[in-house]
């Protein structure tokens, strides 16, 4: 190639990927910088640096593709490829038509053999037919027997054969004595026969054959000349092709960073100073990147504050004191009405125990437990005193508040499914009694009244 480097970008391409890889050495630095301090600036800018040495890649080498050297140099390559195909052709066409020559001239043998048997057949056919039996000398044929023969159109050596036995007096001795006399007279035609062809029959095929070589060998010349013409072609491509050797992708980016730095470097160093300029951005950015998004996950992750709550359990134990005053009144029947006053006194004692959680969710379960004393006291006002005796039973059951149904009204219960009747009863409230799933037999509203 010239010393005029027409073999490189443009001005404006020049200038454009002089950007560019002041862009990629300042993007390095500058990435691996904000990957510390603005981790998402710092995504950014390797995402972006990413991209433009991907456009500077594929840049270059559309650059150098399209320029006029390269195509030129690719026609050259076609061509030649296509040159080396025809002369490939060429060379098969010519192979086969020497093979044809030797074809013909082996077929022209065969032929000029086969017309000299056949005229040797002839010779040995026609003289049997001409050889008649009726003159001839056999041992132990005599006339009668030839008239026999003559009657079977058996009338010459060619017309004997084995069916003779077929007729009467005609045994295999006279048969074998037939055959015999044949084989003489065939021995002494072939004697005679012709061992050549006649030169007008031998030149005609002669001819006919030379005539087919001929031509063969005449396109076997044109074939062979057209192969030196394109041997010629190729040559003078490959010429072209070795003058334009240096038209490669490092010799391209080597003119292209001679362009951009303003000095030439060697070709394979400056193919390294490019690798050095784009490698690292495709290996350092995308894990500059990964450091980033990191970075900026843990930035924007929500952080957790652990919240105590505390739930309260308050456990009541009410106790009831009931003081009834009864006060008679006597009549002339004597009856007793008491009156009843009760004073309940009820005191809670709340236990509370704090358990912490994340989520609040308080929970109070009262248990009250009650017990109920009652004293009676009976003062009877006429002159007769009684001292009636009152019992009060009081029976508390007691009640824990829960949350949620006291049971599933949709299931089938019986008595068995309960261990009280307290239990069984607020079952039976819930669904709405009227005997629900069987637990109030005998419909006075008491489910289960065999539970204690």
């Amino acid at each position: 190639m010239s010393d005029e480097k027409p073999f490189s970008p443009g001005a404006i391409n020049t200038k454009l990927l002089r950007i560019l890889l002041i862009a990629q050495v300042i993007a390095l630095p500058l990435g691996i910088l904000l990957t510390f301090v603005l981790p998402s600036l710092g995504l950014l800018i390797a995402f972006l640096a990413i991209l433009a040495a991907l456009a500077t890649i594929v840049w270059v080498y559309v650059l150098y593709r399209a320029n006029p050297h390269t195509r030129q140099k690719r026609t050259l390559i076609s061509s030649e490829a296509n040159l080396f195909t025809q002369v490939q052709r060429a060379t098969n066409q010519a192979a086969n038509l020497q093979r044809e020559q030797v074809t013909l001239a082996q077929d022209q043998t065969r032929h000029l053999a086969k017309e000299l048997a056949d005229l040797q057949h002839q010779h040995i056919t026609a003289g049997l037919q001409q050889t008649p039996i009726a003159i001839a000398k056999i041992p132990s044929i005599g006339p009668k027997l030839k008239e026999r023969l003559a009657a079977h159109r058996i009338r010459t050596a060619f017309d004997v054969s084995y069916n003779i036995s077929s007729i009467e007096g005609f045994g295999q001795s006279k048969v074998q004595a037939l055959l015999d006399w044949k084989q003489d007279i065939t021995q002494q035609l072939s004697q005679t026969k012709p061992t050549a062809l006649p030169p007008v029959t031998a030149a005609a095929i002669t001819q006919t054959y030379e005539d087919r070589i001929a031509q063969a060998e005449a396109a076997r010349q044109q074939i062979l000349a057209q192969q030196e013409q394109l041997h010629l072609q190729h040559e003078e491509i490959s010429q072209q092709l070795a003058s334009r050797a240096d038209i490669t992708l490092p010799t391209y980016i080597q003119n292209s960073l001679a362009a951009v730095l303003g000095f030439r470097l060697p070709r394979w160093v400056a193919v390294g100073a490019g690798g050095l300029l784009l490698i690292p951005t495709l290996l350092v950015q995308p894990i500059l990147g990964a450091r980033s998004s990191i970075a900026v996950i843990e930035t924007s992750r929500p952080t957790a504050t652990l919240t105590p709550s505390v739930t309260f359990t308050l456990t009541l134990t009410p106790t009831i004191t009931r003081t009834p005053t009864l006060t008679p009144t006597e009549t002339p029947t004597p009856s007793l009405t008491p009156t009843i006053t009760q004073t309940p006194t009820d005191t809670l004692t709340p236990t509370i125990t704090p358990t912490p959680s994340i989520t609040p969710t308080p929970t109070i379960t009262p248990t009250p437990t009650r017990t109920g004393t009652i004293t009676p006291t009976a003062t009877k006002v006429p002159t007769r005193t009684r001292i009636p005796t009152i019992t009060n039973t009081w029976v508390w059951v007691p009640f824990t508040a829960t949350s949620g149904p006291v049971c599933n009204c949709s299931r089938d219960y019986d008595c068995d499914d309960f261990s009280t009747h307290y239990q069984a009863q607020r079952c039976y409230d819930s669904c709405g009694g009227n005997n629900w799933s069987g637990l109030d037999n005998d419909g006075d509203g008491l489910a289960c009244e065999g539970l204690p």
